[in-house]
């Protein structure tokens, strides 16, 4: 079993691609974890948006001071 695991802050740009493209690897990931590291781009609700999309794959770490 694979986990993967994204630190991200601000990285709504690109967090998106980033889950996904995680999600489609030849071993697909027991869980991919994200950590946001208290982001005030659109991180929160792209992250929001995921795991509403994929709720067995994605946790959500959020750290509240950067």
């Amino acid at each position: 079993m694979v986990s993967v695991v994204i630190p991200s802050y601000n990285g709504a740009l690109t967090l998106n691609a980033a889950v996904l493209s995680a999600l489609q690897q030849t071993v697909s990931p027991r869980e991919v974890i994200v950590v946001d590291n208290a982001s005030t781009d659109h991180t929160p609700a792209i992250l929001k948006r995921l795991k509403e999309e994929y709720p067995q794959h994605i946790k959500v770490l959020r750290v509240e001071k950067n």
